[in-house]
């Protein structure tokens, strides 16, 4: 059994159009769907064991703002999670071992991802979104052809409507 979390980064700024994408900051109302989203990813178990965040500055600053000042061991940054193509995100996947895995990258890459892996899909993750699933797989190589349960799907929206 895979267990498999996807969050996509929280909203990102366009202020300064001379940024490259890659550059791209949080903007204010990324910091508050952080704030809203961190206690319920946390709790779900997305910070248990790996975590790999794509390199870009946003995807970064999502990672740091969830986290809240916890450190932990196994963070690593890949330049592979900064797609926006799903099938790179499976080729990626395939030479992994751990049973869990988180990532943090773009859309449409992780909207894709989900929705090829769960039936019926998640649809659209907004910014900020977080989905949690379980996978019946030995390996991550063949996860297409894998059924895949959905456990949890949040988004800032979702939460607000909570609290």
């Amino acid at each position: 059994m895979k267990r498999l979390f996807l969050i996509r980064h929280a909203k990102s700024s366009w202020v300064n159009p001379g940024l490259r994408d890659h550059d791209r900051p949080l903007s204010a109302k990324g910091a508050r769907q952080l704030d809203l989203m961190r206690d319920e990813i946390h709790a779900a178990g997305a910070f248990d064991g790996p975590v790999v965040c794509s390199t870009a500055n946003r995807a970064r600053l999502t990672l740091k703002g969830l986290l809240g000042g916890t450190s932990l061991a196994c963070v690593a940054f890949e330049q592979a999670l900064y797609t926006f193509d799903h099938q790179d995100l499976l080729a990626w996947m395939e030479h992994r071992h751990e049973d869990q895995l988180t990532l943090i990258g773009h859309n449409p890459a992780m909207e894709d991802l989900a929705d090829l892996l769960l039936e019926p899909g998640p649809g659209h993750l907004s910014t900020c979104a977080f989905v949690a699933m379980e996978i019946n797989s030995p390996s991550w190589s063949n996860l297409s052809t894998e059924p895949a349960s959905l456990v949890r799907f949040l988004t800032p929206k979702i939460m607000r409507g909570t609290r």
